[in-house]
C-alpha cells in the first residue's frame, strides 16, 4: 500500500508539501504453510497392503476455515486401473486436492492397489504440492513437496518366488 501526500486545497487548509511525499506499508498475509509426509511408500498387488501421505498445515492462517490443498498425481500407475484412493478429490487431471477439514492440522491420503494379473512390472505414484488456486484457500508450499510411492506388481512376485526355491 503506497500512501502519497497531496498539496493543499483552497478553504481545506494550507500546508506545503515537504521533501518525503510518499511512503508505502506492506501488509503480510498470514497463510498457512502445507508439506507432504510419506506415510507409507510402498504397496503390493499381492497383499493389498495400502499406501498413503499427509498434507499438513502449519498454525498460520484461518484454522476456523478448511483448505483445499492441490496436488499433481503422476507416475506410471493409473488411478482406478492400478490403485483406488480415499479423502483425494478431482479436479482437472492430473491435478486433484485434498481438504484438511476446518480446526484440524492435517488429513490423510490412503491408496489402495488393484489386484490384477497383468504383468506390468512395479508402478510409481508421485504426489507434488501444487500453488494455491484463488478462492479455495490460501497456502504457501513448504520445503517438503513431493512424495513418491510404489505398487509392487503381484505378478512379478509370483514368479520370483516361484524361481527361489
Amino acid at each position: 500500500m503506497i500512501f502519497r501526500l497531496l498539496a493543499s486545497k483552497p478553504n481545506q487548509g494550507d500546508y506545503i508539501v515537504g521533501a518525503q511525499t510518499t511512503a508505502e506499508m506492506t501488509l503480510a498475509d498470514d497463510v498457512a504453510t502445507v508439506i507432504l509426509t510419506l506415510d507409507d511408500g510402498s504397496m503390493d498387488e499381492e497383499f493389498q497392503g495400502t499406501g498413503g501421505f499427509t498434507v499438513t498445515r502449519d498454525d498460520h492462517g484461518n484454522k476456523d476455515q478448511p483448505i483445499n490443498v492441490f496436488v499433481e498425481l503422476t507416475g506410471s500407475a493409473v488411478y482406478n486401473a492400478d490403485f483406488t484412493y480415499l479423502n483425494l478429490n478431482g479436479y482437472s487431471h492430473p491435478t486433484w486436492y485434498v481438504t484438511i477439514p476446518a480446526d484440524q492440522n492435517s488429513t490423510s491420503v490412503t491408496l489402495t492397489p488393484i489386484k490384477d494379473l497383468i504383468i506390468e512390472g512395479d508402478e510409481s505414484v508421485i504426489f507434488s504440492l501444487l500453488a494455491s488456486k484463488p478462492n479455495q484457500g490460501d497456502y504457501i508450499v513448504g520445503a517438503q513437496t513431493t512424495v513418491e510411492m510404489t505398487i509392487f506388481d503381484l505378478v512379478n512376485n509370483i514368479f520370483s518366488d516361484s524361481f527361489e526355491d
